[in-house]
Parts: structure tokens; C-alpha cells; sequence
């Protein structure tokens, strides 16, 4: 019995030693190579971690330039409001002084015309008067 159990194990080692020919790695590189990708593999979750916060980072950047850049739209539109507005006031401003300044080039006009009108007139009935005198 002994004898078989020696040659069974003899026959295992024999195949263990094959098999370690055909192996490219000893069973302690085997395990050094699986221990460092083990490493390896937290490394990367750790890295791929690491980019999912950057990205959360970077999307609520993205949504607050968003909403900054509809911000300054709306104050952009309230703006151009105000200005349009201005503008309408300034044409109306504009306008009526021009309306005055008219009215006043006008009215000036007006009085020039009246009095050149008016002295006209009196001068032609002072010459009428003064023929009539002195015929009288």
C-alpha cells in the first residue's frame, strides 16, 4: 500500500513537473502577476472614480453656464428694451423741439410780415394823409 501511495505521488509529481514545463510563470510569479493585477484593477476603479466626480464637476459647470448665459440673454432683452424706449423718448424729444424751433421760425416769420405789413400801411396812409393836407 505504501508502495502505491509512493508511486501515485510519484506519478503527480512527475505530472506537476510537466505541467511546470509547459507553464511560462512559477506558481509565485503566478501569484505576484495576479497580486499586481489585482493593484491594477483597484487603481482603475479608483481612476475611473476619480473621472465620475470630474464629470459631475463638469456638468453642473456646464448647467451653471446655462443658466448664467440665459441670464445674461434676459438682461440683454430688458436692455435692448430700454434702449428702443430711449430711443422712442429721444424721437419724441426731437421732434417736438423741431416743432418748436418751427413754430418759432414761424411766428417770427409771421411778425416780420405784420410789421413790414402794418408799417406798409401806415406809411401809405401817412403819405395819404400828408397828400391830403396839402392839398388842403
Amino acid at each position: 500500500m505504501l508502495k502505491e501511495e509512493c508511486k501515485e505521488l510519484t506519478q503527480r509529481l512527475e505530472q506537476l513537473r510537466e505541467s511546470q514545463r509547459h507553464n511560462k510563470y512559477s506558481p509565485v510569479e503566478l501569484f505576484r502577476l495576479i497580486e499586481d493585477l489585482r493593484k491594477e484593477v483597484v487603481s482603475q476603479r479608483s481612476e475611473i472614480v476619480t473621472l465620475r466626480e470630474e464629470t459631475v464637476t463638469l456638468r453642473n459647470e456646464v448647467l451653471s453656464q446655462r443658466a448664467e448665459t440665459l441670464t445674461l440673454r434676459e438682461e440683454a432683452a430688458a436692455i435692448r428694451t430700454q434702449m428702443d424706449r430711449m430711443r422712442t423718448e429721444v424721437d419724441r424729444v426731437v421732434e417736438e423741439r423741431m416743432r418748436t424751433e418751427e413754430d418759432r421760425v414761424v411766428e417770427k416769420r409771421m411778425r416780420t410780415e405784420v410789421d413790414r405789413v402794418v408799417e406798409e400801411r401806415m406809411r401809405t396812409e401817412v403819405d395819404r394823409v400828408m397828400e391830403e393836407r396839402m392839398r388842403t
